[in-house]
């Protein structure tokens, strides 16, 4: 049994200007008694080709950032894991240390040192609310 189609040159699809690698080609195969293709059919068929080009590199790069963004995603998980971690230990710490005989003995300390504490703690919570709004 003879093939109906006639098979013709595999044909090159110059890339977009600008673009220095072709991602795929286009087989075109006619009718044995069928017309030849047209300048027109080929213009069509590339930009076909042009605009599925483009369709797949779009296609490629939504790929590239959604991981992306779920790596980001990850990566601000274990930062704020860490941070519960290291807020955890912290308390703990303080909470063990407190548990001694006179370790709280602030009432030794000047009325000076204990109003700078004070202004030193309230410094470092606006800078931490500060740095939270960054993120």
């Amino acid at each position: 049994m003879r093939s109906l189609f006639v098979p013709l040159p595999l044909l090159f699809l110059a890339p977009r200007p600008g673009r220095t690698v072709a991602i795929g080609a286009i087989f075109l195969r006619a009718f044995r008694d069928g017309p030849i293709f047209s300048d027109a059919d080929v213009r069509f068929v590339q930009v076909v080709a042009s605009l599925t080009a483009q369709a797949l590199r779009n296609a490629h790069r939504y790929e590239r950032l959604e991981q992306r963004q779920q790596e980001t995603g990850e990566a601000l998980r274990r930062m704020e894991l860490e941070r519960v971690a290291l807020l955890s230990f912290l308390r703990r710490l303080l909470a063990a240390f407190g548990e001694r005989e006179g370790a709280w003995a602030e009432g030794l300390l000047p009325r000076a040192s204990s109003e700078e504490l004070d202004r030193l703690v309230g410094v470092a919570m606006a800078v931490i609310q500060e740095e939270a709004k960054g993120r």
